[in-house]
């Protein structure tokens, strides 16, 4: 899963609804996918279920008023602990009971509860924490959203995993509830294309039909074709997303690839030549060239790619995790504790932050 040879999904929330636009029927193959059991693209995410309205009835206290946006954002703080997950998008009513989710299944939690409430509020996407995952061969971006609960004829208060201190000077845009429901959907279609589940399609599918301006979900389905073979399905969707939006790379990404699969090398080499211009180098460019040194002894020039990838991705568990394993190569086993103890910090899923825990027990054992 090394080389970036393989399709980029936009999935986990990049990319936001502006213009109402019409829904591109032309860019759906129905035909050429197995009738799953339909996936429940039409639930209502926000959906409160039983136990939530006796929890809120019981366990949430909220004033009439003015100052029921704060007394909400303090409850879903003391009463509803959620540990960050990003493994899988929940709905609201399986975030209350599996207590946790990644950022838009904390969104669309508090969310209905806000509604319940009767509190106003806004959905925000905030611009400038995108970070990469990758699973099965693909990479994803991933962008970030957060909750803000208002108060009458003032400000309010932002319920957010992320800590306050890093989302100060970043840009915020307010999105409406059918661009939430599209990312939802998109989210869903990312997963099921990892597990390798048909369902990603009607997914898919169902997120362009919600939102059809939030282009994300747009590349999803073109990566969906793509890993399909339906390459000339998935050259007229990418093509799509591209008169949209000319200079997305993750579009050009998968445009080259459908390009090569078909033998069209030198159109390939032209679209590779007007992604290098955007992106000169693709995510974990640096982090897997580093470990290639590493693998070879090279360890100083691995340091050095490996550094590179931290100033691109300082908040990223892989290049803390690929710095702890150069440190114990170098015999620095503090240092290594330390970059273990962030790639502890920073990942973002339950069985990541396990495997990562069990090797830093094992370090301090040895510094100790």
């Amino acid at each position: 899963m090394r080389p970036l040879l393989l399709p980029i999904a936009a999935a986990a929330l990049a990319g936001c609804a502006s213009a109402p636009a019409d829904v591109p029927r032309h860019l759906f193959a129905d035909d050429l996918f197995v009738k799953v059991a339909q996936p429940p693209v039409d639930a209502d995410i926000f959906a409160m279920s039983d136990s939530m309205r006796e929890f809120a009835r019981e366990r949430i206290a909220v004033p009439f008023g003015r100052q029921g946006h704060t007394a909400l954002s303090e409850a879903l703080k003391r009463e509803i602990r959620l540990e960050y997950d990003s493994g899988s998008t929940r709905v609201a009513a399986d975030t209350f009971t599996e207590r946790a989710g990644n950022c838009l299944s904390l969104v669309i939690l508090a969310g209905a509860l806000a509604r319940h409430f009767e509190i106003p509020f806004d959905f925000q996407s905030v611009y400038g924490h995108d970070t990469w995952s990758r699973a099965e061969g693909m990479a994803f971006l991933n962008g970030h959203v957060n909750i803000k609960m208002r108060k009458l004829g003032g400000e309010g208060v932002t319920i957010d995993f992320m800590e306050q201190g890093r989302n100060n000077l970043a840009s915020i845009r307010v999105i409406d509830e059918a661009t939430v429901r599209a990312m939802y959907l998109n989210n869903r279609a990312a997963e099921a294309l990892v597990a390798g589940d048909p369902s990603a399609y009607w997914w898919a599918r169902a997120a362009v039909e919600a939102a059809p301006a939030h282009i994300a979900s747009v590349n999803t389905l073109g990566v969906i074709y793509l890993r399909g073979g339906a390459l000339p399905k998935a050259e007229r969707v990418l093509g799509y997303v591209l008169e949209r939006e000319p200079a997305n790379a993750i579009a050009l990404t998968n445009l080259a690839l459908v390009y090569g699969r078909q033998g069209r090398d030198a159109e390939a080499a032209e679209v590779r030549t007007r992604l290098a211009a955007i992106e000169p180098y693709p995510p974990f460019y640096f982090l897997d060239q580093g470990l290639a040194a590493l693998s070879r002894g090279e360890n100083e020039k691995a340091r050095e790619l490996l550094h590179k990838e931290l100033r691109r991705m300082p908040f990223h568990d892989e290049v803390h995790f690929a710095l702890a394993l150069l440190d114990l190569h170098d015999g620095e086993r503090g240092k290594a504790r330390r970059h273990l103890t962030l790639a502890v910090q920073y990942s973002t899923t339950r069985q990541q932050r396990a495997i990562y825990g069990a090797k830093l027990s094992y370090i301090k054992g040895v510094v100790n």
